[in-house]
């Protein structure tokens, strides 16, 4: 499957996008640009799982956590929520389906 060019997070459209990683790393979401940078290098699955990272970064600044976390506290945090996340969604298809029908 191909990457999405997009993510919505709290009503805004965060553009994807894999790129060289001048700096190495896995990804890095840029507020100010309002992208999430993926390592093109990175395999499928790395790059799924850094997705999962970085959208826990959005929602972090979207709702203002990252006022009141030190970054290295807010990297803790999203480390130890992403691989939870990452499996709860690729490993439960039927309730993906559910929240996006609304419950339906």
């Amino acid at each position: 499957m191909k990457l999405p060019k997009k993510v919505r997070v709290g009503g805004h459209d965060i553009d994807v996008a894999a790129v060289v990683m001048d700096k190495g790393g896995w990804g890095e979401y840029r507020p100010a640009d309002g992208v999430i940078e993926l390592n093109a290098e990175a395999s499928p699955s790395q790059q799924a799982t850094t997705l999962v990272h970085e959208i826990l970064h959005v929602c972090f600044q979207e709702v203002g956590l990252n006022l009141h976390f030190k970054p290295t506290q807010e990297e803790q945090i999203v480390r130890s929520l992403e691989p939870l996340l990452y499996q709860v969604i690729r490993d439960n298809p039927a309730v993906i389906k559910f929240i996006q029908r609304g419950g339906k």
